[in-house]
């Protein structure tokens, strides 16, 4: 168990790509996990799941790509999210993205759809 731990881990914070689920979140996106009540720069955020968050992703920005069913995906070039927030409810290393970001790389009506993350 540690061993997979050790390199989930490493997949998310080091230099490769980890798939995950992703789903969305509407506004307000305040307060949030990782700032309190201070001001969020853009809308190209997202919210990690408890242990990608317990890997200190707050403020780092990371590659999210869709790589879900293709009736899902708007497109297969990747966007570029900011980590803001922890997402109590994605369980693991799965994600929450801004309804902004979200709808950028997929179409909300599927809700939940598969993506790659990498760290930049």
């Amino acid at each position: 168990m540690a061993f997979f731990f050790a390199l989930s881990f490493a997949l998310v914070v080091g230099h490769g790509n980890k798939l995950v689920r992703a789903t969305f979140y509407n506004p307000p996106y305040n307060p949030s996990a990782c700032f309190g009540n201070s001001k969020i720069n853009g809308v190209m955020i997202a919210a990690a799941g408890s242990d990608l968050f317990k890997k200190s992703v707050c403020g780092k920005k990371f590659s999210v790509k869709c790589v879900g069913k293709s009736h899902a995906c708007k497109t297969n070039k990747p966007i570029v999210v900011t980590f803001v927030d922890m997402c109590p409810g994605c369980g693991g290393s799965n994600i929450d993205l801004s309804r902004e970001a979200f709808g950028s790389i997929a179409h909300r009506s599927a809700g939940v759809i598969d993506v790659e993350i990498h760290p930049l």
